[in-house]
């Protein structure tokens, strides 16, 4: 007979480069299909929304003089990392929500560097000047 007490996992919020919790100290609990308690996420405060803010305004300089090719390749690792996930993300989807989280489309990064979906590229290729 186990009577080990069940831990729920913490998220926390990612502000400025760093995992913290809410300047506030509140949080919710998020529940699964059978209405049990699966984490606890943090309530953000006001104060943590212009600290989030605050740190977008500065990483953004250094982000908009990054090379579109460089912020290309950051993307795509990023988009590279969340699919060799994708089983613990839809995992993790469907045991909170009521229906499936199997993806119904499949995006695809062909020769051409743009997303596209079965149905065709999701923007407008750049144009040249004449």
């Amino acid at each position: 007979m186990s009577n080990r007490l069940n831990v729920l996992k913490t998220c926390k919020l990612y502000i400025g480069g760093k995992f913290s919790r809410s300047e506030s100290e509140h949080f919710f609990q998020v529940l699964d299909k059978k209405q049990k308690p699966l984490a606890n996420l943090c309530r953000a405060s006001r104060k943590d929304l212009r600290n989030a803010i605050q740190a977008a305004r500065k990483a953004q300089a250094g982000w908009a003089g990054r090379s579109a090719y460089n912020r290309g390749q950051i993307l795509y690792r990023m988009a590279e990392m969340m699919e060799g996930r994708r089983d613990q993300f839809t995992a993790e989807l469907e045991r909170t929500v009521h229906r499936s989280a199997a993806p119904k489309t499949r995006w695809t990064w062909p020769s051409t560097g743009w997303f596209t979906m079965p149905a065709g590229p999701t923007s407008i290729p750049p144009c040249s000047a004449p």
